[in-house]
């Protein structure tokens, strides 16, 4: 029997909607720390919120909203290359991982990430991030890993 471990980074899409309120987020937020591979100050920032909360505690709005805030960095920081956790931009009460306003979905290539149709070869001289839209719309993000002399593309995620 194997063990499944928790992934590291976070799915693209909605956790959380038609709510902004504190009290609602926090245990949203803390079942989808939960559900990840957390260490070192974030597993302690989960732990204490997740404690002071299963205790019962009555927190004031100014601690619910720290709470809230923390939580929000926590879960940024699990967010997938070129991601973002918090509210959607046209949804203040969707709160989710969505692709950050850097991607160039629409646009042309930008310094950091190359577009088009199909992967150039991973050795060319590209920035390490490519993304590919095709003619559906269709996006994939991938990431360059390098291995000594040796480079190929890595799928970061992707958006149907």
């Amino acid at each position: 029997m194997s063990i499944r471990q928790k992934p590291r980074l976070l799915h693209i899409g909605s956790v959380s909607h038609d709510t902004t309120r504190n009290e609602d987020l926090i245990p949203t937020f803390l079942d989808v720390c939960e559900g990840l591979r957390l260490s070192g100050s974030h597993l302690e920032d989960k732990r204490i919120i997740r404690d002071r909360y299963r205790a019962g505690m009555q927190a004031s709005e100014e601690q619910m909203q720290a709470d809230v805030e923390i939580l929000i960095d926590v879960l940024n920081a699990h967010a997938p290359d070129y991601c973002y956790f918090g509210a959607h931009d046209t949804d203040p009460a969707d709160f989710g991982t969505w692709p950050g306003s850097e991607v160039p979905f629409h646009g042309p290539a930008t310094d950091d990430i190359g577009k088009g149709a199909e992967l150039p070869p991973a050795n060319a001289e590209f920035p390490d991030h490519f993304l590919i839209v095709n003619d559906r719309g269709n996006c994939t993000l991938y990431r360059k890993r390098r291995q000594g002399r040796n480079h190929r593309w890595v799928e970061c995620w992707s958006i149907v």
